[in-house]
């Protein structure tokens, strides 16, 4: 609809004057052949925030479906706000998580992600070649969480955000005890600009 977008009202993001859509239209579960359409009629009905993953298994579908919508006419990337996420697989390396940004930069088809959010705030196992990661992570192939962990993966957020690659940066999944220690490191360069929790609504 013209207009829709203008109506949805956004949140600043800290003192770096960004502005985040307060409705967003999240593409888990999304079956790759689905993503077009959903998109499409995302878009059209107002939707300007996407909330994407790796893990979701859609990234690149996602990219070709606003890339074509920009090629189009239809919207801007400056209208756009697109998350992407920090696999857990690869939370536990510096090298793999910026391997990981320049995957979904490449899938999304956008110089930058306007969130990244390390998606959970413990690391996994990597899965072995040739197998598909489950979706959510089997207990098993978590390795628990670690304070030290997630201040170093934080390092790497605020090193990438620096490049502006990333123009904001979050974190999602983690509890309330967990991230007021975070919250209460001295050395934070880059405070969290979004931290994303689930609420599932029950019932019709």
């Amino acid at each position: 609809l013209p207009g829709a977008a203008a109506a949805v009202p956004a949140l600043p993001l800290g003192p770096s004057a960004g502005q985040m859509p307060q409705i967003g239209f999240g593409t888990w579960g999304l079956q790759p052949q689905e993503v077009s359409t959903a998109i499409r009629a995302a878009v059209a009905a107002g939707y300007r925030s996407f909330d994407c993953a790796p893990v979701y298994q859609n990234e690149r579908q996602v990219g070709e479906t606003l890339s074509a919508l920009i090629a189009e006419g239809v919207v801007t990337r400056s209208e756009l706000f697109i998350t992407s996420k920090v696999p857990p697989a690869d939370a536990c390396s510096r090298h793999r998580t910026e391997r990981a940004l320049r995957q979904s930069l490449h899938d999304l088809r956008t110089g930058y992600v306007d969130l990244y959010l390390i998606h959970w705030p413990f690391c996994v196992r990597s899965p072995e070649p040739g197998r598909p990661r489950p979706w959510p992570l089997p207990l098993e192939d978590q390795l628990g969480y670690s304070a030290e962990q997630l201040r170093e993966e934080w390092r790497t957020i605020e090193a990438l955000v620096a490049t502006r690659a990333v123009r904001h940066a979050g974190l999602a999944n983690i509890g309330e005890r967990r991230l007021a220690k975070f919250l209460a490191s001295p050395d934070l360069a880059v405070r969290p600009a979004v931290v994303q929790a689930a609420s599932k609504r029950e019932g019709p």
